[in-house]
């Protein structure tokens, strides 16, 4: 019984690291890469994220408070799109359940992803929705937005961090 409960216990930890791969997604450090796929399928581009301002908005369906940040970040995206890329990734939806979405709240200028296997969601140490992690121009990790928080706040960080 105790060797059992010691390989459960090791499996646990493992789904929380990506199959033992380090969480890299510290304030101040390189950005690990993003293993998502945009919804046509095919790999997303990082050259797209080159020189600008970064927010990883990590998102489900169901989540209010992501529906209620995510049109604000199309919103900043759109009026700012050679400074500012916000890549929109779910790891929970079906692919159509995520272009519903897109579709049906206008998100226009965001990229948004599915992280199919959630290997980018475990790189950075995603747990809850919504998360937004902020990357400035040299893809250095500058700020973690964890949970659900007015508006206002959301935005002050986002502009501190970002330099928008």
């Amino acid at each position: 019984m105790k060797e059992i409960l010691q390989i459960l216990g090791a499996l646990f930890a493992l789904s929380f690291t990506g199959c033992g791969e380090k969480i890299s997604a510290e304030i101040g450090q390189n950005a690990p890469k993003i293993s998502a796929k945009q919804l046509d399928g095919n790999a997303f581009a990082s050259n797209l994220m080159q020189d600008k301002a970064v927010v990883l908005a990590f998102f489900k369906n169901g989540c209010a408070s992501c529906i209620k940040d995510l049109p604000k970040l199309n919103t900043m995206a759109k009026e700012q799109p050679d400074k500012l890329v916000v890549l929109a990734i779910n790891a929970l939806d079906t692919k159509e359940v995520i272009a519903d979405m897109a579709k049906r709240f206008g998100w226009d200028s965001m990229i948004v992803l599915k992280d199919e296997l959630a290997i980018t969601s475990k790189r950075y140490g995603v747990a809850v929705t919504p998360t937004l992690i902020l990357l400035d121009e040299q893809g250095i990790i500058r700020a973690r937005i964890v949970g659900e928080r007015p508006w206002e706040t959301t935005e002050k960080i986002l502009h501190k961090a970002l330099s928008l």
